[in-house]
């Protein structure tokens, strides 16, 4: 069970030396979505915990990746963000719309008063914890002493908060002393104010609302005051008493505490041990009315029967949640493969370092083969010997919904799994090659297309959806029908139990002839046939399903009319769009196969390229053929085969060329002058007379 792993984990994080950096409570400071730091504040603290305003500084860039901050939250969906201790990190965005509203969006661990700040929220929690008799009174001394300090100076760290942009422009330019800097709250106040103004105004000038004297006029003042847009990071430099600076994190105790007090709220005490009453872990229902009750007959007080706890167990969930958490997305789909590790004798840095390389895209083979899902699996840690996998829809902003669990999948199955893999697919890509050089299509400078093979690619172009994109070049996007279909394979690929995908052939088909109705042509039939070579030749059968349908009397049947059908293309400028393209509905049994059979002899007929042996071969065939036999899209495939590798034989443009190719090869040659002047003469002739 995955929960059992997580457990595991978590005790091994929990018991690292970067403990903090792992904990579900504790989060790193964060760029944006351009990469960029929020503005970064150092604040020193002396020994007594005054807070030195007047020495404060920015956060030298390289130092941004130790800054964390503490989220105290006393469930998974508890938004009241409370302030216990610790730094600082503060975003507020007011963004004005077309109709002159201002909507405030607020993100971090700290929320500036509305009816109470998150200091003020934490004030019960915090004095729970200073007058319950589980918490000692010298365990809860550090933590006094930090809050005593940070009271103090409440109002002048909300002002730093609350006017970030005034705060980040005195570093741009530092004159003066900070401290009476933020002590005047008018000119902080006014700061803000022509800053948001100019930021915001060209959509001010359309509204009608840009003024250039605001000092009397207060309504507007506090109008643009809240079209603040910035990120700040506060963080306290403590004194050790050495004179050597620490973080918050170094306070291990006190976080401790505080860790104590937020697993206290997710737990209850039950005869078979602790219980949760709040989301924690997401498979385990809480019981509580917003949840329906999953218990031995439903009764609350069996909530132990599904999962009891030790007070370890709990604290270990606390650090193993958020490692449990992270997944790679599968290629087109809203799902996530989420891959937990298990060994003998792991460390903290096997695990940091697993997640890392989970990250990092897979290096494709040669161009020929990638599987981004477990390459960076197989390419970890060796003490890593099993894997959890979870498939999981990723829930974005709202928690993820587990779907499929597989447990213990050794690292000798899925090793076996990836290099048979690999094998089928270097075949495959060979076989494709001879066929269409893909290294020389489409391929530009700014963008390069990728057509190695991958198991979730090939499947998005069997079951996707076919399209035209905005160049007018047709794609295949991925579909509903895909994202349900490789969540279903997936698993029964990677545990070697994929067999049977009865409907790959019969999709296959007809996105086929949606790519030539939309002019896609011979070039996707291709790319297409490939995949389907790839996926059938990855089943576990004994026999390739992909060689029994090239093998069935359908197929060489449906090749024979294709090859029969190909001088059509030319003589009937529709033909592939009406014809080809709708291939499998004008074949659908043997008698609609015959009606097709009669039509394309007829109108070989009319445009004088009708051949008597090719198509009494034909008609022997499909009569001796049984209704049994008949498959309508193995005879489609074969047809489409048929059709875009034969090309008729046309003696006089096959001499042209190999005249051509002489000419090429001898042209720069001066003992053949005269013979090459000739041979042009030749060339040019039969130029003319075409």
């Amino acid at each position: 069970m995955s929960l059992d792993t997580v457990l595991k984990i978590g005790n091994i994080l929990r018991n690292s030396k970067e403990k903090m950096s792992f904990s579900n409570a504790v989060t790193s400071c964060p760029k944006d979505n351009k990469g960029c730091w929020p503005f970064c504040l150092c604040l020193p603290v002396d020994k007594d915990f005054n807070i030195i305003f007047d020495k404060a500084s920015i956060v030298p860039e390289n130092q941004r990746n130790n800054l964390y901050y503490l989220k105290y939250k006393t469930s998974g969906n508890d938004t009241s963000c409370k302030y216990m201790f610790g730094d600082i990190y503060y975003s507020v965005k007011g963004t004005l719309s077309n109709n002159g509203a201002i909507s405030i969006s607020e993100d971090g661990n700290y929320r500036l008063a509305k009816s109470q700040s998150s200091f003020d929220k934490g004030n019960a929690d915090y004095e729970s914890i200073c007058s319950s008799l589980d918490f000692p009174i010298e365990e809860t001394t550090e933590l006094k002493q930090i809050r005593t300090g940070f009271g103090r100076e409440q109002t002048m760290l909300e002002r730093i908060l609350k006017y970030a942009p005034a705060i980040i422009c005195y570093f741009e330019n530092q004159k003066g002393s900070f401290k009476e800097y933020i002590d005047n709250e008018v000119n902080l106040k006014k700061k803000c104010i022509l800053i948001n103004k100019e930021d915001n105004k060209k959509k001010l000038e359309k509204l009608n609302a840009y003024k250039n004297d605001v000092d009397d006029d207060e309504e507007y003042q506090n109008f643009l005051l809240r079209l603040n847009n910035a990120s700040i990071f506060i963080h306290f430099s403590y004194e050790d008493g050495c004179g050597h600076a620490k973080n918050w994190c170094d306070f291990s105790k006190t976080f401790e505490l505080v860790t104590r007090k937020m697993l206290k709220e997710y737990v209850s005490e039950t005869k078979g041990g602790l219980v949760l009453n709040k989301n924690l872990w997401h498979t385990i229902c809480s019981g509580d009315k917003k949840n329906d009750i999953q218990f031995p007959d439903f009764d609350l007080e069996n909530r132990y029967k599904t999962r009891g706890f030790t007070e370890s167990d709990i604290e270990d969930l606390f650090y193993g949640v958020t490692y449990a958490k992270k997944g790679k997305m599968i290629s087109g789909s809203e799902y996530k493969l989420i891959v937990l590790p298990f060994g003998k004798n792991l460390k903290a840095d096997d695990l940091k370092l697993f997640i890392e390389k989970k990250n990092e895209s897979s290096i494709i083979l040669s161009n020929e083969y990638s599987d981004d899902l477990i390459s960076s699996v197989l390419g970890s840690s060796s003490t890593f010997t099993s894997f959890d996998f979870i498939f999981v829809k990723n829930g974005g902003t709202k928690p993820d919904t587990d779907l499929i669990e597989i447990s213990n999948i050794t690292r000798s199955t899925l090793n076996r799994v990836d290099s048979r893999n690999k094998i089928i697919a270097h075949q495959v890509y060979a076989e494709r090659n001879k066929e269409i050089k893909i290294d020389k299509l489409e391929r530009n400078k700014e963008k390069k297309e990728d057509y190695s093979l991958s198991i979730c690619k090939s499947f998005r172009n069997l079951l996707g959806d076919v399209q035209m994109n905005t160049t007018g070049k047709v794609k295949i996007a991925a579909s509903k029908k895909y994202e349900s279909h490789i969540l279903k394979v997936l698993p029964l690929i990677y545990k070697e139990d994929y067999y049977n995908d009865p409907s790959l052939l019969h999709s296959f088909v007809t996105n086929v002839e949606s790519a030539i109705r939309l002019g896609g042509s011979q070039f996707w039939y291709k790319i297409l046939k490939y995949d389907l070579m790839f996926i059938l030749s990855i089943q576990n059968n004994k026999q390739n399903k992909y060689m029994e349908i090239i093998n069935s009397a359908s197929f060489k049947l449906g090749v024979k009319i294709g090859k029969m059908a190909k001088p059509l293309k030319k003589s009937i400028g529709s033909f592939e769009k009406n014809y080809v393209g709708l291939l499998s509905r004008r074949v659908s049994t043997k008698d609609d196969c015959i009606r097709f059979v009669t039509d394309i002899s007829q109108k070989l007929v009319m445009h004088d390229g009708m051949w008597a042996t090719m198509c009494a071969e034909v008609c022997d065939d499909l009569a001796n053929l049984s209704e049994s036999e008949y498959d309508k899209d193995q005879l489609s495939f074969g047809f489409l085969d048929g059709y875009f590798k034969y090309e008729p034989t046309d003696k006089k443009k096959d001499f042209q060329r190999r005249l051509e190719k002489i000419l090429a090869d001898y042209s720069d040659n001066e003992d053949l002058k005269d013979e090459v002047s000739k041979l042009n003469l030749i060339v040019d002739d039969i130029n003319h007379k075409n």
